[in-house]
């Protein structure tokens, strides 16, 4: 075991829960802390107010009642629940995470907004996505997400197993119009690259 992942370990499962609080409030959002899944990173973050700041304060500009928002790469949902707070209850947003085992648990929060659709799969920030290949989802990241690898030049094979979203499928599947696409996808940018934005 290396030192890193020996740290986490030592801090995730020796620091007791009680310590941290139950819920905090970030941005007028009551987060759940104290039984979550995250690592103490992670906890501490959220903690001390500092989880997501920069992004927190952008989406805060833009955010108004009613919007469709699409979020890709929604972690463990801390945007999502503001995003779904600030649009209200006649806005949507649906969000996409990779990870079963964050959309598990964030679904268990964010249920609370009627407008919060939690999906899992795979979301690439492209209106139409080519053939993509799934070739491997890493997890080894802690509690934040991790990092897929595909490609695009084998015919798509992913039947049976996660789904794949772009752009497209969510607008047609959710009859969504969005106003805002909130992406923090790790590798997307190779994607990005090769298919021209519409």
């Amino acid at each position: 075991m290396n030192l890193k992942l020996l740290r986490r370990w030592v801090l995730k499962n020796f620091i007791p829960k009680f310590v941290w609080p139950e819920n905090i409030n970030l941005n007028g959002v009551v987060i759940p802390l104290r039984n979550t899944p995250y690592t103490f990173g992670t906890k501490w973050l959220l903690f001390k107010r500092d989880y997501e700041s920069e992004e927190r304060l952008l989406l805060l500009e833009v955010l108004k009642q009613g919007m469709q928002v699409i979020e890709m790469g929604s972690s463990i949902g801390i945007l999502t629940a503001i995003v779904a707070e600030k649009i209200g209850d006649q806005g949507r947003i649906v969000a996409v995470e990779a990870s079963a085992k964050l959309t598990a648990f964030s679904k268990t929060w964010l249920a609370k907004y009627p407008g919060c659709i939690i999906l899992t799969g795979f979301g690439f920030p492209v209106w139409k996505a080519p053939g993509l290949r799934i070739d491997g989802f890493n997890e080894v990241r802690g509690s934040l997400g991790g990092v897929v690898s595909f490609s695009t030049q084998q015919p798509e094979a992913n039947e049976g197993s996660v789904p794949v979203y772009d752009l497209e499928k969510i607008c047609r599947e959710f009859a969504l119009q969005p106003q805002l696409l909130l992406i923090d996808v790790e590798g997307s940018e190779q994607l990005m690259r090769q298919v021209k934005p519409d």
